[in-house]
């Protein structure tokens, strides 16, 4: 493999994607080729990750690693993988994080520093219902009252989020990037309604790239995948 690319859905909010830029450093002390690093958004012409496709090509990049840095594969994974393979590179994929429910659900308490003693409220984000089943698989499979993970689209009803609990609650963004989700929807609606109703509550406007138990996770991840790629 001559190089990693990462693959995420960026945010137009420049200071959200430090998570990623960070992850990106870590893969560059851990492995020995070059890392790009590719946002992929809603817009058709998906200008940022062709740009990175272009210099990787340019730069000589034949064999590709690619790490989508999405939960599941929805339509903003699909039409980026669209455009990658669109070049004439080698590709070795690496997979979405929730088609490995049992690694991940194993990570979970290391990624968040669980404590027994804490309710977490993992909000998630998705466009698709098909997609909806993997959470709900995520959530059988940790197996802990304490730990809820939640789904966010233009339907839900904030009220329905408020669990029976006497322990104080961490709001946790389960997204790669604290963007527009977490400044409006979390921050704006979800904590006020939590604290209006006396919740001890906090909310933790970073996403999982920023916590670096995740991003040495993702690290070893990838190498125990493709030991014999990088």
């Amino acid at each position: 493999m001559d190089a990693l690319c990462i693959v995420a859905h960026g945010s137009r909010i420049e200071s959200a994607n430090q998570g990623l830029q960070l992850l990106k450093e870590g893969f560059e002390n851990s492995l020995s080729i070059p890392i790009y690093l590719g946002y992929s958004d809603k817009s058709k012409d998906q200008q940022h990750l062709r740009s990175i496709c272009q210099t990787m090509q340019e730069e000589g990049m034949n064999s590709i690693g690619i790490l989508p840095l999405y939960m599941t594969q929805g339509h903003i994974y699909t039409r980026a993988m669209e455009i990658i393979r669109s070049y004439d590179f080698t590709l070795t994929e690496y997979p979405t994080l929730l088609s490995d429910i049992e690694s991940v659900s194993s990570a979970i308490p290391y990624w968040i520093d669980y404590q027994p003693d804490t309710y977490y409220l993992l909000v998630a984000h998705n466009s698709t219902q098909q997609n909806q089943v993997l959470f709900d698989q995520l959530q059988e499979k940790i197996n802990k009252d304490n730990i809820k993970i939640v789904v966010l689209d233009h339907n839900t009803d904030f009220q329905t989020w408020c669990p029976d609990t006497d322990y104080p609650i961490e709001i946790i963004p389960f997204m790669m990037v604290n963007g527009h989700h977490v400044e409006k929807d979390l921050k704006m609606e979800l904590l006020p309604l939590f604290k209006s109703k006396g919740y001890r509550v906090q909310l933790q406007s970073i996403g999982l790239p920023s916590r670096k138990a995740f991003r040495d996770w993702m690290v070893q991840y990838v190498k125990g995948q493709g030991e014999n790629n990088v």
